[in-house]
């Protein structure tokens, strides 16, 4: 897996480079048919990831199936208003919820020497 970044002290990064990291960062995945995108909730809406999701998805809406995860931890799911305002444009049916009580089971377990 290739890696991107723009890094240093005090390193601000344009919403043109952002755009720019995103599109290379897609380049190199190559085809990609079903995309789970993981953004952080409403409680760090600051941190401009809502914008990362918004460019990632017009990237992405003509050539893979999207599915947003918000990472919730332990806050309640996000309302409407705040997913517009955190997500413009994109349609709510693609949003789900992480109902970490009750919809999470176990799949497999991965080996402690594979990681």
């Amino acid at each position: 897996m290739a890696t991107h970044s723009l890094a240093g002290p005090g390193r601000i990064v344009s919403p043109d480079q952002q755009l720019s990291l995103l599109k290379r960062m897609l380049a190199d995945a190559g085809k990609l048919e079903r995309v789970l995108i993981i953004p952080p909730d409403f409680t760090r809406f600051h941190s401009d990831a809502g914008t990362i999701t918004v460019q990632l998805y017009e990237l992405l809406r003509d050539r893979a199936e999207i599915t947003i995860l918000p990472a919730l931890g332990t806050h309640a799911p996000m309302s409407g208003e705040q997913l517009d305002e955190m997500f413009p444009g994109i349609p709510k049916d693609l949003i789900r919820d992480h109902d970490w009580r009750h919809e999470v089971m176990p799949l497999g377990e991965v080996p402690a020497d594979f990681v």
